[in-house]
């Protein structure tokens, strides 16, 4: 017998993994333009990657999870920031 909440948590975190991963792809392909700098919610990093997290690891996985989503928001935060002050120098 399939237990009815492990099939909703799997769809949760493919929801969580896969939506990003699409928005992505879309967002490369419409090319280089120039747009105001996009800030990244480390709450939705969190959130995401508590919920791949708990479906992989359990309840300790979703702490490691959310706490490495959060940081890979943070990351992509820095990154773009980098990015739009090296944008401003270049003549």
């Amino acid at each position: 017998m399939t237990n009815p909440r492990t099939s909703h948590r799997t769809r949760a975190a493919l929801a969580g993994l896969v939506l990003p991963a699409l928005l992505a792809v879309v967002s490369v392909s419409a090319g280089a333009q120039t747009t105001p700098t996009k800030h990244h919610s480390k709450a939705k990093g969190a959130l995401a990657g508590g919920a791949a997290g708990a479906v992989v690891g359990g309840p300790v996985g979703a702490v490691a999870g959310a706490a490495v989503g959060a940081e890979v928001q943070h990351h992509k935060n820095v990154k773009a920031r980098r990015r739009a002050a090296a944008a401003q120098h270049t003549p």
